[in-house]
């Protein structure tokens, strides 16, 4: 509408549904198409009347009745933009269940980003790497970034019920990824990684709770990061002796710090029955303190 307004454009119809003038409560509210999003089961608004004709008079009363699920429309709201930008210039349409499901995600991503310390504080002084149980393994996993080479790392380390290094791994990947498509990524090479090892009986620990999350999870991931989540539920389903679990970042001090060493590997490195030099001490200490 407001193109056609400026002369930009010479049709203020919607693009997508083609019945009304394309203004901004329509195209986020009204559509027939943004209707349906909103009436999906898990939306917090999939009872709200859709005749509502000022955007400024909804937002105001979204913040007054929703609180803090407020966020989550937003997220909703800016995919449901996305949606409109992606049919115009790619003819590409995202169904409702699709939508909703990228936009809980991303709002869970930016809960977890913004999670007062201070609220999990005692959890975390409280946190430390334990031995899994007798006849288990378990694999740390975690990633790290360089933002300014345009690289990720990933490391891992497989222990014993008795705390030591059965094998470790590092790999850099020469590509700049969203940090918590980086976590899902690493996530997946060590389940690929038990695999190759034959580890029937393994628990997985990571520090994000949005991965741990969505591996666990049953519904549908529309996210950048979906095609590799559904890998790591495919090998948990194969493998009934398989778990994935959250852990505090000073649980899992060691995976850190082979993430970081692997930022300067130039292929894939491959400890068995030990690791790099740099993590020994971590490791002594992990095994004969934390019990």
């Amino acid at each position: 509408m407001n193109l056609a307004k400026k002369k930009i454009i010479d049709d203020s119809m919607c693009p997508i549904c083609e019945r009304e003038e394309e203004s901004t409560i329509h195209a986020l509210w009204g559509c027939p198409a943004a209707s349906d999003v909103w009436a999906e089961n898990d939306s917090p608004v999939h009872k709200w009347a859709s005749s509502v004709g000022d955007f400024m008079k909804l937002w105001k009363q979204l913040n007054h009745y929703l609180e803090e699920k407020v966020g989550l429309v937003a997220y909703t709201l800016r995919r449901i933009w996305l949606r409109r930008n992606t049919v115009i210039f790619e003819k590409k349409f995202e169904c409702p269940k699709a939508l909703t499901s990228a936009a809980q995600q991303n709002f869970a991503e930016f809960r977890e980003a913004n999670t007062d310390p201070m609220s999990t504080q005692s959890n975390r002084i409280m946190a430390r790497w334990k031995k899994p149980d007798a006849l288990a393994s378990k694999s740390n996993w975690d990633a790290a970034i360089d933002v300014t080479n345009k690289r990720v790392g990933i490391g891992i380390i497989i222990r014993d019920s008795e705390g030591e290094i059965f094998a470790c791994l590092c790999l850099r990947v020469n590509n700049l990824l969203k940090p918590v498509c980086v976590e899902a990524c690493a996530l997946r090479r060590a389940m690929f990684f038990c695999l190759e090892l034959g580890c029937s009986n393994a628990v997985f620990e990571g520090d994000s709770l949005v991965v741990v999350n969505a591996a666990n999870s049953e519904g549908e991931v529309g996210t950048d990061y979906s095609v590799i989540i559904e890998d790591t539920r495919k090998m948990l389903n194969n493998n009934v002796r398989w778990s994935v679990k959250f852990t505090h970042r000073e649980a899992n001090n060691v995976a850190h710090i082979l993430a970081k060493l692997a930022l300067d590997c130039s292929d894939e490195t491959v400890w068995i029955e030990e690791g790099p030099p740099q993590i020994k001490n971590f490791v002594l200490k992990e095994k004969y303190c934390n019990d």
